[in-house]
């Protein structure tokens, strides 16, 4: 992940989210979720919360076999949401 966008969702995935608990180490861990949060993010198809929710929640579950933070995972949502927003007004 290169562009501005994409080391956004990187910062956030790792701040907020980070469900095996990096802390920042390795920074590149959640690259492959951050592209596709990312994509999500620029095509034009409305996302909600609950959109990005329910795709962080099934990949720490589905993919990392783990009990999903639904707190953690709400709060990072909802910032997708409004950089979504943020993007979308550019």
């Amino acid at each position: 992940m290169t562009d501005e966008l994409e080391d956004r969702v990187r910062q956030m995935l790792i701040d907020h989210w980070d469900p095996i608990g990096l802390e920042g180490h390795p920074r590149d861990e959640y690259d492959a979720y951050g592209r596709v949060i990312r994509s999500k993010i620029i095509n034009g198809r409305e996302r909600t919360a609950r959109d990005f929710a329910d795709y962080l929640s099934g990949v720490a579950e589905d993919m990392m076999g783990l009990h999903p933070d639904v707190d953690r995972i709400r709060r990072t949502a909802e910032e997708l949401v409004t950089v979504r927003r943020e993007v979308r007004s550019t």
